[in-house]
């Protein structure tokens, strides 16, 4: 064993006694993954967990020990920028907003979590497109003409504090995650599947065509009980549902977002409690190439830094990944590299996903969930060395 595995070994050591400590500090108390909005209660107290639990694992490390240097460091060759672009408020009545759509009438279509409900916001008239129930999460529109939608099967706690919708996590029971389909021309639904090898999805968080139209991939994030969680996957089915594959398996933390670089050969998923974004080499239909060192394999492409949670996702026309980051309140924008090259900050810490216009990539939509925002706001990907612009909210009194 050469000294550079040791020095490993120890740098893992010491982010694991880290990480109990900090729980010690917080009385044993573990947040739940598929619960991130009950972090922001606890803000207040992160300053002072992270200073007793380095006081006490000062007495376990050697105060010389050096940590391995930070993964997001090593991939960067320099400091990323902050854009704060203008925003326009579309509607304050989204619910609690997901998977925002661009339709080809240039409506925008959107899930409301909560209510189980897709919405469409066509100028500034807000309607119900489909009751879906239970808790959509992700649309996509399929060569066939139908909206597909990936459910997470509802079944989910909820709070009101101060004015903002909370997500407070899953139920164990009571849940049917599935994908469905609706017809846009009658509004009828059907379903397309709802499990795989005879086994029930947990919570299905969303889906992206592969180019040749034949199927889909779509992510499973599981479900968090009291002192357990189900894990979450990568999967792929045929359009009509008829042939469904586990392709990556298991995200331990939660499969999220998804998303296909412009040629379709890599495919990007998000982990989403352990803000970690994984990318395969897209062999075919259902078929992923499997990196070495982790069982679901993937390759790494960008740890976010600061315990921060990754939800969904969107790839540009340049390829470039761009990552709706909690509770920071910024879609991170990373390179297939692993470089991240800026962040757009949102005036929401629990932001969830985005679109861009598809006549138009430096228009794009947002939701925002704790506030039930639909907004708008325009960015340059080609100048992501700007400089920082104030944020402005249009149509806002906040």
């Amino acid at each position: 064993m050469g000294a550079g595995y040791g020095n490993a070994l120890l740098g893992r050591s010491h982010v694991f006694l880290l990480r109990i400590v900090t729980l010690i500090c917080r009385g044993g108390c573990l947040c739940s993954v598929a619960g991130p909005y009950q972090y922001e209660r606890q803000s207040r107290l992160d300053a002072e967990i992270c200073f007793n639990a380095t006081c006490l694992i000062s007495h376990v490390v050697p105060r010389n020990f050096a940590l391995p240097e930070p993964i997001e460091d090593r991939n960067s060759s320099r400091k990323s920028t902050v854009i704060a672009p203008p925003i326009e408020i579309l509607t304050r009545q989204a619910g609690f907003p997901e998977g925002p759509l661009v339709m080809p009438d240039g409506s925008i279509a959107f899930c409301d979590i909560k209510a189980g409900m897709i919405r469409r916001l066509d100028g500034d008239r807000l309607a119900a497109l489909a009751d879906v129930g239970g808790g959509p999460n992700g649309l996509a529109l399929g060569p066939d003409g139908w909206l597909y939608v990936a459910n997470n099967g509802g079944a989910m706690r909820w709070e009101e504090l101060d004015g903002r919708t909370i997500s407070k996590g899953f139920k164990q029971s009571g849940f049917d995650a599935r994908i469905e389909k609706i017809n846009l021309a009658n509004g009828s639904i059907e379903r397309v599947l709802d499990s795989v090898d005879g086994r029930a999805f947990q919570a299905i968080d969303d889906l992206v065509f592969d180019p040749s139209g034949e199927g889909f991939w779509f992510t499973d994030l599981g479900r968090d009980a009291e002192h357990s969680r189900t894990y979450g996957g990568v999967y792929w089915s045929k359009i009509d549902g008829s042939a469904i594959c586990e392709c990556a398996y298991p995200l331990v933390n939660g499969a999220n977002g998804i998303g296909l670089s412009p040629d379709g050969s890599t495919l990007y998923a998000t982990e989403y409690g352990a803000g970690r974004l994984w990318s395969w080499r897209v062999e075919g239909p259902g078929a992923l190439a499997s990196a070495e060192g982790q069982a679901h394999g993937g390759t790494l492409v960008w740890q976010a830094p600061g315990a921060q949670l990754l939800d969904s996702l969107k790839v540009t026309p340049r390829g470039n990944v761009v990552i709706a980051t909690q509770h920071k309140g910024v879609f991170s924008v990373v390179s297939p590299a692993g470089e991240l090259l800026t962040e757009i900050e949102m005036p929401e810490d629990f932001l969830t996903n985005l679109c861009f216009d598809p006549e138009d990539s430096s228009i794009a939509y947002a939701t925002l969930s704790t506030t039930g925002r639909l907004v708008k706001f325009h960015w340059d990907e080609a100048q992501l060395s700007g400089a920082i612009v104030p944020s402005k909210l249009s149509g806002d009194n906040e």
